[in-house]
Order: structure tokens, then sequence, then C-alpha cells
């Protein structure tokens, strides 16, 4: 049986040349390269852009490993998708070998981190994107063949043209793509509230309650001043959020909020958190 398979792969190897393979992975892994690095932008200062006077702030460390995972992913899927000569093998396989690729990765981190929950989420949220990917592998094919067929044009000017045309769709692409995962309204009215009440705090002392005052006694002397929210998805839950509050002199807070039963202009107590811009529950 493995000789047969070992001369099923030899065969198909033989249908076309290094050359031909090399050339779409090429082009599939810098499709998937601009494809992610417009969604990372987009996705890390849309909320920032679209929520002006919210005091949000850019995470560029955050950004910075998103973008290099993203890119590492789209870039290796690009080569994926690319290696195979049919169209619908490319899809369909180099989507697999993604989500193969991380399942992998995601439960080697989770078991060097020892974190259980962590592996579980890691799972289901590969489980959840695989519509996504095997979407972006169609893409990715049809900027593959869009590029080839492009590189046919005869005319310099208008080939280097319609390649420029080609980064710039691929590119569009992911920035609508990241335009999609705005905050949604239960953490948007989380947003509100925080801010409502850090404001309002010196002038109202009943709103104290409200915000971690006494297991954080480092915070009173700090509000009224200026201060910058990095909300985050969080670790410790599905569907909760981690609100990283950073002021000017370094200090900062980090709560864990749900977004269950969100409603707008309710109350919220900010209550679960500790100094510090890392969540450590008990």
């Amino acid at each position: 049986m493995f000789k047969q398979v070992t001369r099923s792969v030899s065969t198909y190897l033989k249908q076309e040349t290094a050359a031909d393979r090399w050339e779409r992975m090429l082009a599939g892994a810098i499709s998937g390269f601009i494809t992610a690095s417009a969604y990372a932008l987009t996705i890390s200062t849309i909320n920032v852009i679209t929520l002006p006077g919210m005091h949000l702030g850019m995470d560029w460390s955050r950004l910075l490993f998103f973008w290099v995972g993203l890119g590492l992913v789209l870039v290796s899927e690009g080569i994926f998708v690319g290696w195979f000569t049919e169209d619908h093998e490319g899809i369909f396989f180099g989507g697999l070998l993604t989500i193969l690729v991380l399942l992998i990765v995601n439960l080697v981190s989770s078991a060097i981190s020892k974190n259980p929950l962590l592996a579980a989420q890691s799972v289901i949220t590969t489980i959840a994107f695989i519509g996504a990917i095997f979407l972006v592998a169609f893409g990715l094919r049809l900027a593959i063949d869009r590029y080839l067929h492009v590189k046919q044009v005869e005319i310099p000017k208008r080939r280097y043209e319609l390649v420029g045309r080609l980064g710039l769709i691929v590119f569009l692409v992911g920035v609508i793509l990241g335009g999609l995962a705005r905050y949604d309204r239960s953490i948007v009215n989380l947003i509100h509230a925080l801010n409502n009440a850090m404001s309002n705090v010196t002038a109202d002392p009943s709103i104290e309650s409200r915000l971690p005052l006494e297991n954080i006694p480092a915070l009173k002397p700090h509000l009224g001043t200026n201060y910058t929210i990095f909300p985050r998805p969080s670790s410790a839950s599905v569907g909760a959020y981690d609100f990283t509050v950073r002021f000017q002199d370094g200090f900062a807070f980090t709560c864990f909020v749900s977004t269950d039963n969100v409603q707008q202009n309710r109350y919220f107590d900010f209550t679960t958190c500790n100094e510090g811009s890392t969540l450590s529950l008990p």
C-alpha cells in the first residue's frame, strides 16, 4: 500500500514542472501576506477610528503579534492552495492542510502553557473558522489564477498596472473582512459603562462600588486623570472580554467582563479585576 501511495504521489508530481507549482505558490503566499496585513491593520484600528471619544487605545505589541501570526497562517495557506494543480484540489486540500496546521499549533501551544481551557478554546475556535478558512482558500486560488492570467499580457506597462490592481483588490478584501470585526453593541455598551464610571466617580462617590477600589487601592489616586482602554477577548471564558485600563504614569488594572445579557444603559460593576495589564483570576 505504501508503494502504491508513493507511486501515486510521484505520478501527480510529474503532471507539471516544479517551476509552475512554485509560481502559483509564490502568488498565493504574496496574496496571503497582503490579505493578512490589511486584515490585521483594519481589525486593530477600526474600533479606535469609529468609536471616537471612548478612550480606546492602540495596542501596538498585540497588533504586531497578531499580524505576524495571521501572516504566517495565510502565507502558509496560500502556499498550500497554490501547490495543487487543479483549482478544486487547491481549495479543498489547501484549506484542509491549514486547518490541520492550526489545530496542531494550538494544541502544542496549549500543552506548553499547561492550560486545558486554552486547548479547548483553541479547538473550538479553529472549528468555528472552518468555513472562513475554505472561503479564504477559494479567494486565494482566485487571486492566483488571476495573476497567472495577467502574466500573459505582453505589454509590460499594462501587465504591471493589472498586477497592481490585483494587489489593491486583495488588500481591499482584507480591509472589508477586518471591518466586519468591529465591536458589537454589547461590547460598545460595556465600554460606555466603564467610561461613565471612570469619568463620573470623582463627582459621584456612589459610583465607587462599580469600580475595584477595594482590591486595587492604588486606583483611587488615579481617578480623574487621563486613561486609555484596551479591550481584548478573554482567554478565561468564551464570550467574555478583558478590559485593561492604563494611565499615563504606567499604572494599569485589568477587569474580566462577560458580554452575556448586556443591555443598553445598564450599570455594570467592574469588580472582577486585578492590578496590571494581564488578568489573574483565582
